[in-house]
């Protein structure tokens, strides 16, 4: 089982962006100002229980994330290109220093952007497809 020291300073980093990232890209699917806050809700208790209770030290190490690695004014078009090239990378990087880890990983990245998408009730179509986008990109790479 790998843990932070396992990887470099922007490994970790595009890491944590994968999981973050494909929080935002959900939420930036299907904007709404009540929403957003909802969902934000969303990924700080996702992430807070992933730390106090998830067998993996990858994940529990992961979830103690601070910020998204994206600036406020990002764009849709940015969140999702950097979310996919984080995906990919940070999957590579799995693949290669902490193979037993990889599925971890991305049953995390899923979950996380499930529970975003739940928490303003119901999952719009927008959302179904940035979840598909989210879960096409841990499947290739």
């Amino acid at each position: 089982m790998a843990g932070k020291a396992d990887f470099t300073e922007q490994e970790w980093e595009t890491l944590q962006k994968g999981v973050t990232g494909s929080a935002m890209l959900v939420s930036v699917a299907d904007r709404g100002f009540f929403d957003t806050f909802k969902e934000v809700g969303a990924l700080t208790k996702h992430l807070s229980e992933a730390r106090k209770n998830h067998d993996t030290p990858l994940i529990k190490e992961l979830a103690e994330v601070r910020g998204t690695g994206f600036g406020l004014t990002a764009s849709p078009d940015e969140v999702e290109k950097g979310t996919m090239e984080a995906l990919k990378s940070g999957l590579s990087t799995l693949q290669t220093k902490a193979p037993d880890d990889v599925q971890e990983y991305r049953d995390f990245v899923v979950e996380v952007a499930e529970s975003v998408a739940k928490a303003a009730d119901e999952i719009g179509a927008t959302e179904t497809d940035a979840l598909e986008k989210i879960k096409a990109a841990l499947q290739t790479a």
